[in-house]
């Protein structure tokens, strides 16, 4: 009954910032969270700080445990918002973030939590941000102690947050299954064309299977510095008790042998190298939006792009009577990536569906195969492979480091035999087919919780008695 709801504030049933860290206390090993190790509302790392109190972040002041809520005071619109849902030992804050604990017997976290995230709260919080003297929206403890809140009783609040929190775990379900298609995917990729594994079992195969004749082959030719992976892969046959290490119609899409390029070392006899800028037809920025609230067309930016997928949901507008995306749209099989900034440069995604139109800003580079050299999908997985090396492309002061389209366009990339790829692209099609299926339920499942959050929150959905 309605009777049962009582109105009052959040600071009469949550503690804030209710622990202090100071450098003089001594732990052995500090944990670090910071507004940017936190996306969509989930917390994704914590960073560790072996003691030396030196290195610990200035801003870490703040202790935190197993179920506080941690909240960004600076620019909420960001929803930098997480619950800490595991154990962990000497967890210090930024004091960009409030602290936010349950009283006991009082109110429930993740009802709390869920309150705090409704996209009216988040508005409100955010225009009082933009109203205060700092150089950037942020609020204070007492903006969030001062909001009111409409409270059901505690067993009431348990059930809402329940099945608010079964949405997020079918969504968590959802991505850590694509992260392990994804690393399926990778793994075919980096056996094929990275340690060359077909290749190895046919230079093996040719010289009946005897390690040390084929060693001497390699040296015969003066690659010696094959010879250690020859070794790997032959050990790694050898556990594999009568079975080829690959089905052969695999294998014979692949050389028996290796020649030397100067450019890329020893390659699978046959293969060349290529500039990237010559197995893509667009290696570009993208646009200056003109940002609109309501409407438009969807911008990809670089905060969207983590964890080598497109988070759609953090896109902002474009206002396409202010900002012409003619011809600048996204394709499926574009490679993304981040070309700006320390910490987020050279992060790369591919776009594996579009569930609306899309373009990116101008601080992500698009770079899109020429299919006739390289089919889209195994293309998305050469560009992964080269990831930490793009992020050392990077030039320019700390901070200030750009991505130069001329440097990526130079870089050299190894140009495999089409069947081969051609071979991989069907396969990574089906893994691909599975993460499509799996991500547009994450996109609904996200659209049905937050229609329902209010509804539920507020009392509008009735459940159990």
């Amino acid at each position: 009954m309605a009777s049962e709801w009582k109105n009052t504030r959040i600071g009469d049933v949550v503690s804030i910032n209710s622990d202090s860290y100071s450098k003089s206390e001594n732990w052995g090993v500090i944990k670090y969270l910071d507004t940017g190790n936190i996306t969509e509302n989930q917390i994704d790392t914590i960073q560790t700080f072996v003691v030396n109190k030196d290195k610990i972040p200035s801003r870490a002041k703040r202790k935190v445990k197993k179920g506080d809520i941690v909240y960004s005071l600076v620019r909420p619109i960001q929803k930098h918002f997480g619950v800490l849902k595991v154990d962990t030992e000497n967890l210090l804050v930024s004091t960009g973030f409030a602290t936010i604990r349950a009283k006991p017997g009082e109110a429930d976290t993740d009802f709390i939590f869920w309150f705090l995230t409704q996209p009216t709260v988040i508005s409100y919080l955010q225009a009082v941000g933009e109203n205060s003297t700092s150089a950037y929206p942020a609020i204070k403890p007492s903006d969030l102690e001062s909001l009111e809140i409409n409270l059901p009783p505690l067993g009431k609040q348990k059930d809402i947050s329940l099945i608010l929190n079964r949405f997020n775990d079918k969504i968590e379900l959802n991505k850590k299954i694509n992260q392990t298609l994804e690393q399926m995917a990778q793994a075919l990729f980096k056996s094929w064309f990275v340690d060359f594994d077909p290749v190895f079992d046919n230079l093996l195969d040719k010289h009946g299977n005897n390690l040390e004749k084929a060693k001497g082959y390699l040296k015969s030719k003066g690659a010696e510095d094959l010879c250690p992976k020859l070794t790997k892969r032959f050990e790694q046959r050898q556990q594999i008790k009568d079975q080829k290490p690959l089905p052969q119609d695999i294998r014979n899409l692949f050389p028996s042998d290796f020649h030397h390029d100067q450019d890329l070392g020893w390659i699978p006899e046959g293969w060349e190298m290529k500039e990237l800028s010559e197995i893509a037809t667009e290696l570009r920025r993208g646009v200056s939006p003109k940002y609109t609230e309501e409407g438009g067309v969807a911008v990809v930016n670089q905060k969207c792009i983590r964890g080598h997928t497109i988070n759609f949901s953090l896109c902002r507008r474009n206002d396409p009577k202010k900002r012409k995306i003619v011809g600048r749209e996204l394709k499926v099989g574009d490679v993304l990536i981040n070309s700006t900034g320390v910490g987020t440069l050279g992060r790369i995604a591919q776009v594996k569906f579009l569930p609306e139109p899309a373009v990116v800003d101008s601080h992500v580079t698009i770079v899109r195969a020429d299919e006739s050299f390289y089919p889209k999908n195994v293309f998305g997985q050469l560009m992964l492979s080269m990831e930490q090396y793009i992020e050392s492309l990077g030039e320019g002061s700390t901070g200030q480091t750009e991505l130069s389209r001329k440097i990526l366009s130079q870089q050299k990339i190894l140009l495999p035999d089409y069947g081969p790829l051609c071979k991989l692209d069907m396969l990574l099609k089906a893994i691909y087919s599975k993460e499509t299926v799996l991500a547009e339920d994450t996109i609904n499942l996200g659209k049905l919780r937050d229609t329902l959050l209010p509804k539920l929150i507020n009392g509008a959905v009735k459940i159990g008695n």
